[in-house]
């Protein structure tokens, strides 16, 4: 699982007006009768085939996706739904008149019932991330799974390096950091980083070729950003990977 510290605790939706937010960023659970709680009985009683106790469901609310429906985070402290590790609860997000569980088999289980579930303002495949207790979990556009990180990718690295070498704006960002005399050297180290960074974050080849056009001056940013795999975001990784190299290149 990544490691999140001090950027975590700021990314925590502390601010957001929402009876599911309890003053302690955690989802605030209630086991009041509810529609909520009367669609997570049901739910729950589908999955075992047995009556469930609403006693025994304790659900929150919260829209995860931004489509104006509230998702149902429920627990059963029921045997179905528990064991001596603890208990695994559903997060239900409603298709057409279905409620349909989108947090992946076996993944959480928690002692406590309900669990410390926090909302984290990111979001992947369209749903905002969760935390419970230290496990990071993202939506892959089928559910939530734990997060363990991009799958680092293999690049042709060669159009790259021939556009960012003879980049004046990537060889004044080399100056910036601080060598001196000859750049050439400091130009490649820092090229070589920003190839580093784009496979690092399993980035598909056509960022790292959207770059390399941008620099050579063949297309603008706006068109860049239009065909590579991650549009809204593009701009704002490339400043990222800048930095980073920037950084590492000064500490050298």
């Amino acid at each position: 699982m990544i490691l999140r510290t001090a950027a975590l605790a700021a990314m925590i939706l502390g601010g957001v007006v929402d009876a599911a937010l309890a003053d302690s960023d955690y989802l605030a659970f209630s086991s009041e009768p509810s529609a909520a709680l009367d669609v997570a009985r049901g739910f729950f009683e589908a999955t075992s085939g047995a009556p469930i106790d609403p006693a025994v469901v304790t659900v929150a609310q919260l829209d995860l996706d931004g489509d104006g429906t509230r998702e149902i985070i429920a627990y059963a402290n029921a045997p179905a739904f528990c064991t001596p590790d603890g208990c695994a609860p559903s997060i239900l997000h409603r298709e057409g008149t279905d409620w349909q569980d989108i947090l992946a088999k076996g993944v959480v289980r928690t002692r406590a019932v309900p669990g410390n579930i926090s909302v984290i303002n990111e979001r992947h495949g369209g749903f905002l991330d969760l935390l419970v207790g230290s496990l990071y979990l993202i939506h892959d556009g089928t559910a939530y799974r734990e997060d363990t990180g991009p799958v680092p990718t293999q690049l042709d690295e060669t159009a790259f390096l021939s556009s960012c070498s003879a980049s004046t704006d990537i060889a004044g960002e080399v100056r910036e950091a601080g060598p001196r005399g000859d750049v050439a050297e400091p130009v490649e180290t820092f090229c070589l980083c920003l190839v580093d960074q784009f496979q690092t974050a399993g980035l598909p080849q056509r960022d790292l070729d959207g770059f390399a056009a941008l620099l050579a001056g063949r297309t603008d940013m706006a068109e860049a950003a239009k065909q590579s795999s991650i549009p809204g975001e593009f701009e704002e990784k490339l400043g990222d990977f800048r930095f980073s190299c920037g950084i590492e290149l000064s500490s050298d």
